[in-house]
């Protein structure tokens, strides 16, 4: 029976990345290329492109968790609901981290790859969504905090890239400092995946033994003030939150859940 759970999950696994493939194929070269002719109010476009991305990273997760992929579970909804520019800082243990986040935070921004611009197949689709292209440092600091004081929520992973599992979360300083200079509230959301699956290098057909387990707490919201009032300057104030989300979010890695 374990054999035949895991060749189920392996299959089901094979048609969860089909679809998301085939959905992002068809969204860049059919609908928001539409989209962008036929809805020629920026915002508006920007509103419904969102929603159309959201929508169907929820619908996504809804099937990997039907199929028997995953579980998951989600505390802190009602800290959502409230955030009105907040910067959601979040550790990054797996590829679909984003996936969860993005369908929580409905109309949050998020940095993503500049090449995406000149990609003929994602192009009018991260144009219609308006997302930060990671064009250089400079520019994404700018942009985040302006969003950010516009009062839109902001998703960024303070690691940069992927957590290796097994070793503590090393989060870089650009994202207090971003909190820091926009003046905004924090919101930590601690991701745990276990047993881990899609970390860095990993291939999508390398699956684990058994159906991994998702747990999301979103945690309670961080005043910057507090950090930038005990502190002598910039630097320090972000180095010193940037070591609280670190260990707020270290503190809830690792707990047991139930998972839908």
């Amino acid at each position: 029976m374990a054999r035949i759970n895991w060749l189920w999950r392996l299959l089901a696994t094979a048609i969860c990345f089909s679809l998301f493939g085939l959905g992002s194929l068809l969204l860049g070269i059919l609908v928001f290329p539409a989209l962008w002719f036929i809805v020629r109010n920026p915002l508006r476009r920007r509103n419904m492109a969102r929603w159309m991305v959201t929508g169907g990273f929820y619908l996504f997760i809804e099937i990997m968790n039907g199929l028997g992929v995953l579980r998951y579970r989600i505390t802190g909804n009602e800290i959502v609901a409230t955030a009105q520019g907040c910067l959601v800082v979040a550790n990054h243990p797996s590829l679909i981290d984003v996936v969860f986040l993005l369908s929580m935070f409905r109309d949050a921004d998020c940095v993503v790859k500049s090449a995406m611009w000149s990609n003929p197949i994602t192009m009018a689709t991260v144009r219609s969504i308006d997302y930060i292209p990671n064009k250089d440092p400079e520019f994404v600091m700018a942009e985040c905090i302006t969003r950010l004081k516009a009062g839109r929520n902001l998703i960024l992973f303070p690691e940069g890239t992927r957590s290796i599992p097994g070793q503590a979360l090393d989060f870089k300083r650009g994202a207090a400092t971003i909190a820091i200079r926009a003046g905004s509230l924090c919101l930590p959301v601690s991701i745990t995946c276990a047993p881990t699956t899609l970390t860095k290098g990993e291939p999508w057909y390398r699956i684990p033994a058994r159906r991994v387990e998702f747990e999301l707490d979103v945690l309670e919201p961080i005043e910057v003030q507090t950090f930038i009032d005990g502190s002598p300057n910039e630097k320090k104030a972000s180095l010193a939150l940037n070591e609280f989300l670190r260990g707020a979010i270290s503190r809830h890695q690792g707990n047991e859940f139930q998972c839908r």
